[in-house]
């Protein structure tokens, strides 16, 4: 069971994966649950909408970013946690884990990983991965660039962050992990689709007035992205 007392959790596969796991996750932070890059994921499914929730494929595995755009909820005049359950089908299991929004001020993580090391074959050299954001970027027109964006945050805000045909590209700090992306609309905040481009650029595929950039495992480093002119 996940309850107070540290921020990440990890369940090995041989242990038994379709027992119910249990995530508080934070209304102001969200919470995380990976899957490591040893299983390929067929489908993740959220039972209450209220979760939002973002799918991210990364190097090191799966990434489902949770936020909860509410904490408690009044059931028959009983106040409790908004609860959802997120499942998440793989090739050969299946887990199920029971989210808990709750009004906490530490971000929760849950991992399921396996213990056994397992090869994994490699479809791109690593030399053309690191390489291939310097690529992308070289290839884009430079008169379609806006730079009229502005960046606040933590140390992970974008080096750099420009428009270009209906999308955002942020370029991140030297080993920043590629994060999730939100769009904030008044008081609520939208999942919006991220596509990593080689190691250190993000490509948002939107671009709303503001957006927020936020690391599961970094509670209170978010970074924020917002228009400076029309």
């Amino acid at each position: 069971m996940i309850a107070a007392g540290g921020t990440s959790y990890t369940i090995s596969v041989r242990a038994d994966t379709r027992a119910l796991q249990h995530l508080s996750c934070s209304v102001k932070w969200g919470c995380e649950v990976t899957v490591d890059q040893f299983f390929r994921a067929e489908s993740v499914t959220l039972t209450d909408t209220r979760i939002g929730y973002k799918v991210v494929a990364s190097a090191s595995g799966l990434r489902i970013i949770l936020l909860p755009s509410a904490a408690l909820v009044d059931d028959g005049g009983v106040v409790a946690p908004l609860e959802g359950m997120l499942r998440i089908v793989l090739a050969d299991r299946e887990y199920d884990v029971q989210v808990a929004a709750r009004d906490i001020n530490q971000s929760y993580n849950l991992e399921f990983s396996s213990d056994v090391s397992i090869p994994l074959p490699q479809s791109t050299p690593p030399n053309q991965l690191a390489g291939s954001s310097a690529l992308d970027v070289a290839s884009l027109n430079v008169e379609d660039m806006d730079f009229g964006w502005k960046v606040t945050g933590s140390s992970r805000r974008c080096e750099s962050v420009f428009s270009y045909h209906g999308a955002l590209w942020c370029k991140l700090p030297e080993g920043v992990d590629m994060p999730a992306a939100f769009a904030i609309e008044g008081k609520l905040q939208r999942p919006l689709n991220v596509v990593p481009i080689g190691r250190d650029y993000l490509k948002i595929l939107a671009q709303p007035a503001r957006v927020r950039l936020v690391w599961g495992q970094a509670p209170g480093q978010d970074v924020f992205i917002t228009r400076e002119h029309e």
